[in-house]
């Protein structure tokens, strides 16, 4: 049987899996299509300058059924609370569907 405490350790990460900052990965964004690519970039762009968040745009790829495009982003993130800004910030621009 499952106890409330059991899935509360297992939503945690393990102590080797917990994210270490600062820290450098790649970020992707997908916004939809509607949206001109050249502005949904620029966007980011303003939003990590804002943050102050250490960036490189790699690579824009488009979808299969040409509905999304996805921005892959490396950003360099101080701490946890900078990240936290990151997502919530990135929630505010028009046509995200999501960033991982």
């Amino acid at each position: 049987m499952t106890t409330s405490k059991d899935r509360q350790q297992q939503a945690q990460p393990a102590p080797s899996e917990a994210l270490v900052f600062p820290t450098t990965y790649e970020l992707k964004v997908v916004v939809e299509l509607d949206r001109q690519t050249g502005a949904s970039k620029q966007e980011i762009e303003r939003m990590l300058l804002r943050l102050k968040i250490p960036f490189s745009f790699l690579e824009v790829k488009l979808s299969s059924r040409q509905s999304y495009v996805s921005h892959s982003i490396r950003v360099t993130l101080l701490d946890k609370e900078q990240m936290d800004s990151l997502y919530r910030e990135l929630k505010q621009i028009p046509g995200i569907k999501f960033a991982l």
